[in-house]
């Protein structure tokens, strides 16, 4: 019997599946042509596994959340809707993504002979029983669940639905394309057990490969790479990525340090607007931005998600429980916070341990969703960096430690916390230490050497040079006490200081604030906030008041 057609316009499956349908059949092409002992075709195979299959495994998120979570709650027959409810329990693609995890260390250690074919034997029945079972799963869900969508749905709820699939399906493999930064060097994955004999038969082939390839390469690759780092300078940070796969030298010269000396990942990945460049005025993360939170209780539900993607194997809730539609709503929320995560974990794992060194600015204010782990990842790769915004979200002491470690944050000229209720004092000790690393050398030199008063003048200035942050923002960080203070007051305090924000820091008092500006002779007074009930203060008369009083999303004094 012929199957039925649907208008093309609330077909939720004919998109998605077209696409799923091209990628196994890649997949099944590929491993039928994969010398699985040569450990740099066994890579190749694995990367591209890896994507196909996190693609297959977003495919099932997306029709679990968009697709069989609503129609389970529509359907009134119990037994249908336990089916509808369990569509993908059986999928073989979790076990695919261990077998994958499994190879990388295989082609890594380089295991024997019998290892690697056991190896073979298992990748490749899994992925048969995989094509055995998907081709029809996919046939029972337009035969099956299409009809299913059609009765219980009306043409304009369909078309909602599917613009959501499609969305959430191209979201997912631009993110893949995106993060999709190539290691074409890496010495792991480049066979050197080849005999001498295939060795000749190889440099050969090569030979005849190497002057193929010379000659069907278009002129733009061939040009000095003065010229196309002048020519990648102009590309924005999504080109740059897709340039890099085009071949060896241009995936070496797009990860140059001097085009990646300013980092947006919030703005680029979760707003998609793919610019370099400071954002202007009215693109400034403000107090009024939900950022990672709106409230104490969503912040728990958002630790709970991250804790998720933690691990890139840890299931997703795919149960479709609850009966309200809201909840659904919030399931397609996490998918698409879960592409953005992806991205940012493929930035931190691909892009930055080649670029890290040269970023000067990098900005993660108001991103909707960031783990302490993530941070703390970013942050720890850029050791040099000289301007820093976390401002509206909800990174702890923890996250924060990843710009200290390794010599870090000793460079910092703006440090942007506005927000981050979750910041103790501990974090300001860090700070601190870290800016004072060398200024602790420069006052004992002083106290030995010191024979005159031009000395004084110059270990001052020695220290005003080092200590270069002009520019400190602990807005909304309400756990902040006077001993965070005195933290900062410490190790030579903060010389070049001209912007001080300690707006909504409730806990701290007039004495931990004298102690702190005492410390600070470059101070702008009237870029100087901090509470208005604190009383004796310094700066009275000159200083400026709290600015949260209008703020949504940030602790005040005058509200309680």
């Amino acid at each position: 019997m012929a199957q039925e057609v649907y208008p093309e316009e609330v077909d939720v499956f004919k998109i998605p599946h077209l696409r799923m349908k091209q990628i196994v059949c890649e997949a099944t092409e590929q491993i039928s042509t994969t010398n699985f002992q040569d450990n740099k075709s066994l890579y190749g195979l694995l990367s591209r596994f890896n994507h196909i299959f996190h693609e297959l495994k977003n495919h099932e998120e997306v029709e679990n959340t968009c697709i069989m979570g609503k129609l389970q709650r529509r359907l009134t027959n119990d037994q249908i809707a336990a089916i509808v409810k369990d569509i993908h329990k059986h999928s073989h693609v979790r076990e695919i993504l261990f077998l994958i995890k499994r190879g990388f260390k295989t082609a890594r250690r380089r295991k024997t002979l019998l290892n690697i074919l056991n190896y073979e034997t298992k990748l490749r029945k899994a992925v048969d029983e995989f094509e055995k079972d998907f081709f029809p799963h996919m046939r029972h869900e337009e035969e099956v669940f299409q009809p299913l969508l059609m009765q219980y749905f009306s043409y304009e709820e369909l078309k909602t639905i599917k613009e959501k699939v499609v969305d959430l399906h191209t979201a997912f493999s631009e993110s893949q394309s995106v993060i999709n930064i190539p290691d074409l060097t890496h010495p792991d994955f480049i066979s050197s057990d080849s005999s001498s004999s295939d060795s000749e038969t190889d440099e050969n082939s090569k030979t005849h490969s190497t002057i193929t390839n010379i000659e069907t390469q278009p002129k733009l690759v061939k040009y000095p790479p003065e010229i196309i780092l002048k020519i990648f300078s102009y590309l924005n940070p999504k080109d740059l990525c897709r340039a890099a796969q085009v071949c060896r030298k241009w995936s070496f010269l797009a990860r140059d340090g001097q085009l990646w000396q300013e980092l947006f990942p919030a703005r680029w990945i979760f707003r998609n607007d793919w610019r370099f460049g400071l954002p202007s005025d009215d693109e400034v993360c403000d107090c009024n931005c939900k950022g990672s939170f709106d409230s104490l209780d969503e912040d728990f539900q958002l630790m709970e998600l991250r804790s998720c993607y933690a691990d890139d194997d840890a299931d997703v809730d795919e149960s479709g429980n609850s009966d309200d539609d809201d909840e659904n709503d919030h399931d397609e929320k996490r998918l698409l916070m879960k592409a953005g995560l992806q991205r940012m974990l493929g930035m931190a794992e691909n892009l930055l341990p080649y670029i890290g060194k040269s970023v000067q600015v990098l900005s993660l204010g108001c991103s909707p969703v960031l783990s302490n782990g993530l941070v703390f990842k970013i942050l720890s790769k850029c050791p040099n960096v000289v301007n820093v915004v976390m401002s509206q979200t909800s990174v702890t002491d923890y996250g924060l430690k990843g710009l200290f470690s390794k010599g870090g944050g000793s460079k910092l000229s703006v440090l942007d916390l506005s927000g981050c209720k979750l910041i103790t004092d501990k974090t300001l000790a860090r700070l601190s230490e870290a800016l004072g690393q060398f200024t602790v050398d420069t006052d004992i030199e002083e106290e030995n050497t010191l024979t005159c008063g031009c000395m004084v003048e110059q270990s001052r200035a020695s220290r005003t040079a080092r200590c270069s942050l002009r520019y400190l923002s602990l807005s909304g960080c309400y756990q902040i006490t006077d001993q965070g203070l005195r933290y900062l007051a410490s190790n030579g305090g903060l010389p070049s200081l001209q912007y001080l924000d300690l707006s909504g820091c409730l806990n701290v008092t007039a004495q931990g604030l004298i102690e702190l500006v005492s410390v600070c002779p470059s101070l702008d007074h009237a870029q100087f906030f901090y509470c208005d009930n604190i009383y004796e203060g310094p700066y009275q008369d000159t200083a400026s008041g709290c600015q949260n009083l209008e703020c949504t999303y940030r602790v005040c004094c005058r509200l309680g």
